[in-house]
């Protein structure tokens, strides 16, 4: 497999590509660990009776969520900050709900409950399938040299569903393991998906200045600058 396909991949491309290919691993996987978890964690908290408004009031929660992401990508120039800004946020959101599941299923008491904690998990969790996968593959777009995305674009849907798979397949633990614990983990596979495409935008910025001939342009660097390729 490597020889058939990946060696069609010019060598200097492949770190860049790698970093892609797991970023795209880790956001989809997040996302398919946290979905199955959607559901219980919000009839734990809020009740069930309450989930078709959860599932109408998704469509009114995203609508500013998505503009506010357009005004984003908008004003933030760098796509690797971008990633930055989205993934630490959703990262924060993610650590936040498992602190609070850690409270709250296990018995502690607060005022008023922690219904709003089962509202903002839902909400959460749907702005991250709607965002994070969208902008990764915008991200790939503005780097992926033509010659290579014929390459690269099958294997990067063959990870996304092996991630998909490890996620559900983690999320099947959560009666052990407990909402609190996966969430965290979710967390930090935001956060590792955010060094991920840093290191893949390094690999790109050490290719557009080191030895080998560019083709490829850097989106950080204007429409002017090279991505590697050959």
């Amino acid at each position: 497999m490597e020889s058939f396909v990946w060696k069609q991949i010019p060598h200097h491309e492949r770190p860049v590509y790698t970093w892609l290919i797991v970023s795209f691993f880790l956001v989809v996987g997040t996302y398919w660990l946290v979905r199955p978890l959607k559901t219980g964690v919000f009839v734990g908290l809020v009740g069930v009776e309450s989930e078709p408004m959860a599932k109408l009031g998704t469509l009114f929660i995203l609508f500013p969520i998505l503009m506010g992401y357009a005004k984003l990508v908008s004003f933030v120039e760098s796509p690797r900050r971008l990633v930055a800004i989205v993934g630490v946020t959703f990262a924060s959101l993610f650590g936040f709900v498992s602190f609070g599941c850690m409270l709250a299923f296990n018995g502690v008491q607060v005022e008023g409950g922690f219904a709003l904690l089962g509202w903002l998990s839902y909400w959460t969790i749907e702005s991250f399938g709607s965002v994070c996968v969208a902008m990764l593959w915008s991200v790939v777009a503005s780097v992926v040299a033509k010659h290579s995305a014929h390459t690269l674009y099958p294997i990067i849907i063959i990870v996304c569903q092996i991630g998909a798979i490890c996620g559900a397949t983690t999320a099947t633990y959560a009666k052990s393991v407990g909402f609190a614990w996966l969430f965290a983990l979710a967390a930090g596979l935001s956060l590792a998906a955010v060094v991920s495409v840093n290191a893949a935008f390094h690999g790109l910025r050490l290719a557009a200045h080191g030895k080998q001939p560019a083709q490829s342009r850097d989106p950080e660097q204007g429409d002017a600058a090279e991505r590697p390729g050959s």
